[in-house]
């Protein structure tokens, strides 16, 4: 099993078969709801047990390229997005924001409040950010850069479709000395 720091369940391995923690529509049909409901309970309240109490057979993984991981050039963070963080405030020319803001585990207050931070933490006229998340295979997603002029973000790119959360993004207030 695959969790969060906290115990949370992010993955299943079923004899070598992947499942996940949350549920689909389709699950309703095929009974996998209660599957997935009972693997939650047992399975994440153990593994939260074991990870209070530093006990038993748990290896912590830090889920990055290797490849990434070793680039002199590129600083990898974590953060409570949904929490201000004034020590990131202007500092980032490129932000990463995958399998996070979703309108399937947040609703619309907290993914503006989210956004509203990661905008604050790009450094300002051309800055990226990219918003995506895995679905039926593949990552949808959109690029975005802050414009030349610093008041509001450019789509540059569409990933299988793009984010369905692009329009939030859209409409998320730049700072304000951006603009020129």
């Amino acid at each position: 099993m695959l969790t969060d720091e906290a115990g949370h369940p992010l993955q299943y391995d079923v004899l070598g078969q992947v499942v996940r923690p949350w549920g689909r529509r389709a699950d309703y049909a095929t009974g996998m709801l209660a599957v997935r409901a009972l693997a939650n309970a047992w399975l994440g309240g153990r593994a939260q047990r074991l990870i209070k109490q530093g006990g038993g057979d748990v290896t912590p993984v830090r889920l990055i390229s290797p490849r990434l991981k070793a680039a002199s050039n590129v600083q990898i963070e974590k953060n409570d997005i949904f929490v201000d963080t004034p020590a990131f405030r202007h500092r980032f020319d490129f932000i990463r924001a995958c399998n996070i803001l979703n309108r399937g585990y947040f609703d619309e207050e907290a993914l503006r409040r989210a956004m509203a931070n990661i905008v604050r933490y790009l450094t300002g006229p051309g800055a990226f950010l990219l918003i995506a998340r895995s679905a039926r295979g593949c990552h949808v997603g959109t690029l975005f850069q802050v414009s030349a002029n610093g008041r509001f973000l450019d789509v540059v790119d569409r990933f299988c479709g793009g984010s369905e959360v692009e329009w939030l993004m859209l409409e998320t207030p730049l700072p304000e000395q951006w603009a020129i």
